[in-house]
Order: C-alpha cells, then sequence, then structure tokens
C-alpha cells in the first residue's frame, strides 16, 4: 500500500515562498506564514510552532488561491483585511489607503509638537480614509475629541469598524464632506495626508498601489491640487494656536510651504521619513 504524502504547514510554507520568490514578493517566508495564519484562522506562533501540524486539502486549495493574489501582486493587508499602524491593528479594504510606515512620521511629528500645545481639545483629520492616523492620536491622547472627514461613504464605513475596535465611538466624530466645507468651527490640531501623486506618474507606481483608491492617490496634474485647495480653506478651521500638519510626496516640500506661505501660514519644521525625505510638514498662522 502506497502511504499518502501529508501536507503539512512546513511543505506549504516551502511551496508558498517558492511562489512568491519567484514572483519577485519581498520577505516571501513572512508573507506565507502570514497568509497562512489568515487562512488557518491561527496566531502566527502556532505556524511558527506546529510545524508537522496537517492541512486539510481544503485548507490548501484556499491557501493557494491567496498566495496567487499575492503574486500577482495585491497587498498582504488587502487580503487579510487589516494592518499594522503604530502597534496597533487597523481594518482596510479597497476602499482606503493602505497605512504605511511613512505615515507614522506624521505621528511622531505630533508627539514632538503636542507638549506645546495649550490644552488642545479638538483634532481634525482631512481624509480620514481608514482613520488611522486620527485615532491613533486619540488613543496616544485620552483628552482630546477627534472628527474626521472623508468624500468617500465606502472609506467612512472603514473608519467606522476601526472607531468600534478601538472603542472610541466617544470621542470619534466621522463626517462625510468634501475637505473643509462640511465644517464649521475651530480645531487646535488638523492633520492630513491627501493624494499627491502627479496623474502622470499614476500607471508607473507599484502594483501593491493599484489596489488602493484612485481617489487617495491623484493629486492632479502637479501632485499639488489639494494643497492648492487646502491652503485657501483652512483659514476658517484655524485659530492663532493651530497646528496643522500636512504629509507630502517626494521634493514637495518648498511648494507646499510656498503655497501655505501665501495663504498666511508659516512652517515650523519637515520631519523626514524612513527614507531620509522630507514627509511631514508643520504649519500655524502667521
Amino acid at each position: 500500500m502506497v502511504a499518502l504524502i501529508k501536507t503539512t504547514i512546513r511543505s506549504c510554507l516551502v511551496d508558498a515562498k517558492s511562489s512568491l520568490e519567484n514572483a519577485g514578493i519581498e520577505e516571501p517566508l513572512k508573507c506565507a506564514r502570514l497568509l497562512l495564519s489568515y487562512v488557518l484562522e491561527r496566531p502566527l506562533e502556532f505556524i511558527i510552532g506546529h510545524p508537522e501540524f496537517e492541512i486539510s486539502e481544503k485548507t490548501c486549495r484556499d491557501y493557494r488561491a491567496v498566495i496567487h493574489r499575492r503574486a500577482l501582486g495585491e497587498p498582504p493587508s488587502k487580503i487579510v483585511g487589516h494592518r499594522e499602524f503604530w502597534s496597533r491593528q487597523f481594518y482596510v479594504d479597497v476602499h482606503v489607503l493602505d497605512p504605511r510606515p511613512d505615515s507614522e512620521t506624521l505621528i511622531e511629528a505630533v508627539e514632538v509638537f503636542f507638549p506645546t500645545l495649550k490644552s488642545p481639545q479638538t483634532i481634525l483629520e482631512l481624509g480620514v480614509g481608514s482613520g488611522c492616523l486620527l485615532l491613533t492620536l486619540l488613543l496616544n491622547h485620552p483628552t482630546l475629541i477627534g472628527f474626521g472627514v472623508d468624500k468617500s461613504i465606502n472609506a467612512l464605513q472603514c473608519a467606522v469598524r476601526n472607531v468600534h475596535h478601538h472603542q472610541l465611538e466617544s470621542r470619534a466624530h466621522l463626517i462625510q464632506g468634501d475637505w473643509c466645507s462640511a465644517l464649521q468651527g475651530t480645531f487646535d490640531i488638523i492633520v492630513s495626508n491627501p493624494p499627491y501623486i502627479p496623474s502622470g506618474d499614476i500607471r508607473n507606481l507599484s502594483p501593491e498601489l493599484s489596489y488602493d483608491p484612485l481617489l487617495a492617490l491623484d493629486g492632479g496634474g502637479d501632485g499639488l491640487s489639494c494643497y492648492h485647495l487646502l491652503s485657501q480653506q483652512l483659514q476658517s478651521l484655524v485659530h492663532q494656536d493651530t497646528l496643522i500638519f500636512f504629509e507630502i510626496g517626494m521634493g514637495q516640500h518648498g511648494d507646499v510651504e510656498k503655497l501655505m506661505s501665501q495663504q498666511g501660514f508659516k512652517c515650523h519644521q519637515w520631519f523626514k521619513d524612513l527614507s531620509g525625505l522630507e514627509r511631514i510638514g508643520v504649519f500655524q498662522l502667521k
């Protein structure tokens, strides 16, 4: 009698790692483990600690299907439905921008300037998306009340899931609107990561970015369309002590600083990202 070859976690990972390597995926073993954890509904520690655990035929088929999706370029976060940001988990889907490490620089910038603020009470995020920026800052500062605006109702639905997940229903308020048009009053802190990729560069982006919504990427012909608009609209939402934190694209700091200056804002500081590029600008009324 011929013995049946058992499919185990080890053998699944060997095949998956090879497939991902051939597709040019970075850190293929790490990715293979993450996706197997998702398919098996088991923690990563189980995947690493039980290499001889047997896998059913159906689970193998499901696993091969998600490995194929990753090999085609779909980000792991869009497959499993969540991503880590600032050491916390946030739900994501095709309607929101994938949180990225460079955006954690914005959190770092707020933390640097937070002690200089005079009893801050409110924070606003323009283009809230998944809510990872706004909710992270609310979790870091329990006295703040947050407001998040997004044009996309689908993006807001994802943000609502994250509000519930982090139990911030009493302090996070989400609004559908086009940037500042739906808002009244002033805010102590304003943060935004608007679309900043020039329209002509969209087609040359990495495959992973094609799974992000175009609305969250396309910054117009020069990548600065949203900064033009926001610099003109922000006057009605700020008081003398309000601090504004903008994320920008590569090489845009001079243009954004000029736009903000023309509308009466001074730049306090630029924070560099993990690649050493100016990524976050901090602005205030002159």
